[in-house]
């Protein structure tokens, strides 16, 4: 399930979506019943991502427009933790992208 909220295809769009506090929920609870868990490589990915994508909402939300740089730096992050994500799990190649 872990693996599912950060890549899935809602049946009415084209694109694959992700949610990241869903994952880094699931996340939580793997870590407190298997800690061994392969999955749990992606937890501290999802938590950064988690994190930035708060605080680009929050920036919105404050000053209805992010200061310079502001999305430049979450879709670093989000390319980032994607590369990192791809290398984690074979197979699993997640699409973490931040729009204007």
């Amino acid at each position: 399930m872990l693996l599912n909220s950060l890549i899935y295809r809602k049946s009415f769009a084209k694109h694959r979506s992700t949610d990241v506090e869903y994952a880094v929920h699931l996340g939580a609870y793997l870590q407190a019943r298997q800690p061994k868990a392969h999955a749990l490589r992606l937890l501290p990915g999802a938590r950064s991502l988690l994190r930035a994508y708060r605080a680009l909402d929050s920036e919105t939300r404050l000053e209805h427009a992010c200061r310079p740089g502001c999305p430049r730096g979450v879709r670093a992050k989000a390319a980032l933790v994607q590369r990192q994500h791809d290398a984690v799990v074979p197979g699993f190649h997640p699409s973490y992208r931040v729009k204007k």
